[in-house]
């Protein structure tokens, strides 16, 4: 179709920076399947913290989230673990008669995508006031932050304007608020 023209793919991070700061110097916090802090500072340098797939991080993310709950669930029904909502929320879920048949679905199925479309389950547990559920949406929201401040502190000029996108912010203040307040007691002068 365009010949003479150029191609350039980037990274969901970039589109997402770009979309949220209009070019401005800054810092996004992106959470969906994956997970990533990503910067640039006014001299057009770019940095990220995080970003290393679901082997070696993407804390925060919905994945990351899924797999939480399912560990968290396993503990419980092995009596190593508090009592959580999310062994009867996952055992529906699956259709299972048992949780412990979980193995197969969890094992044999689930690809980073599937298992991050869990997360929504252990947001609502969290809205019912499961403990373990809500332990587990502030660790996520704190490790977010912790990836937006290794970004903003890789920047050799600073950045004080972040943004945060994903569909795992659509679980609001229970991720939200211990990411602001964390990012804040990190980097006190970010915006």
């Amino acid at each position: 179709v365009l010949p003479q023209g150029r191609v350039r793919a980037l990274g969901d991070m970039r589109i997402a920076l770009e979309g949220a700061l209009g070019g401005r110097a800054g810092v996004v916090i992106v959470s969906g399947t994956g997970s990533v802090g990503f910067g640039r500072d006014e001299n057009g340098m770019s940095v990220k913290g995080g970003g290393w797939g679901a082997v070696m991080g993407d804390e925060g993310s919905a994945q990351w989230i899924a797999r939480k709950a399912l560990a968290a669930a396993a503990h419980a029904v092995d009596g190593t673990g508090p009592r959580t909502q999310l062994v009867s929320i996952f055992t529906r879920h699956f259709r299972l008669r048992s949780f412990h048949a979980i193995i197969g679905p969890v094992y044999c199925d689930m690809t980073p995508r599937s298992l991050g479309s869990l997360a929504p389950l252990v947001v609502r547990a969290a809205r019912g006031r499961d403990r373990v559920a809500r332990s587990i949406l502030q660790k996520a929201g704190e490790a977010l932050a912790e990836q937006g401040a290794a970004a903003i502190r890789r920047l050799p000029h600073g950045a004080t304007c972040v943004s945060c996108q994903g569909s795992v912010l659509d679980a609001g203040s229970a991720i939200l608020n211990p990411l602001r307040r964390s990012l804040k007691r990190l980097e006190p002068e970010v915006k």
